[in-house]
């Protein structure tokens, strides 16, 4: 089975060669290897959005794509 690491990359790479731009996530708060992994990856974190805007539990991130992604 793919590390994490080799399965987030390849979602950015599929995502970049498919047109994709920007991607955006929500992991839990209480989840902290997601949030670190995301975090080295160059993922920023943002204000949580949608069903997600008020959940004290939830952090939420996104990533531009480049061609360079792909």
């Amino acid at each position: 089975m793919p590390s994490k690491k080799r399965r987030r990359a390849a979602v950015e790479n599929l995502a970049a060669r498919s047109g994709y731009r920007l991607l955006r996530l929500e992991t839990g708060t209480e989840q902290p290897e997601a949030v670190g992994l995301y975090r080295s990856a160059g993922w920023q974190q943002i204000p949580c959005y949608g069903y997600f805007k008020d959940d004290p539990t939830t952090s939420c991130f996104e990533k531009a794509l480049t061609a360079a992604t792909a």
